[in-house]
């Protein structure tokens, strides 16, 4: 039970969401230290803290929500750290690609999973737009992560990411 005290420090906060994201399948069988990740991970939204340990963060709260809640869930809370990052004025720089790539890869599975979802391709492409704006290595990333596989495979999302990523510099033909 100590490993579950309310500290506002960065590593009792990881060391409470790795293990409940390593559960996988089994995480809804503790909703409590779930929702206790939850309520500690978002304290960092508005406090000062270096931008890798803030994605660290919102990646295994992503993912924990993921398991728990799903894929829309997901998108949300990934959606309120990207908007946190701008409002407090945190760098645009590779951490917030990497937030941008995670979304992506959620919005990919839920356009492949439901009929009624296929907008969110369209904003799995812009998301990896956005990405590799920050972070360039991303854009090759995009190609070969299995989340994003249902996403890649049009043409036509292809031509256009790399028509805009052109245009901004980041793509030589």
């Amino acid at each position: 039970m100590e490993t579950l005290a309310i500290e506002s420090d960065f590593g009792s906060t990881v060391s409470l969401l790795i293990p409940l994201v390593n559960l996988e399948g089994n995480i809804s069988k503790y909703p409590l230290a779930c929702n206790l990740a939850r309520e500690k991970a978002i304290r960092f939204l508005d406090q000062k803290c270096d931008t890798q340990q803030l994605r660290h963060i919102a990646i295994l709260l992503g993912r924990l929500t993921e398991e728990q809640q799903g894929y829309k869930d997901a998108i949300v809370c990934l959606t309120t750290f990207i908007e946190s990052w701008t409002i407090h004025g945190r760098p645009r720089d590779k951490n917030l690609g990497v937030l941008y790539f995670n979304r992506a890869c959620y919005r990919s599975r839920i356009a492949e999973s439901l009929p009624g979802e296929k907008d969110r391709k369209r904003e799995a492409w812009d998301d990896v737009v956005m990405a590799a704006l920050y972070d360039p290595k991303l854009k090759d990333d995009a190609f070969t992560d299995p989340d994003l596989t249902f996403t890649v495979k049009d043409k036509v999302a292809q031509d256009l990411t790399k028509a805009l990523l052109e245009r901004r510099g980041e793509v030589k033909n």
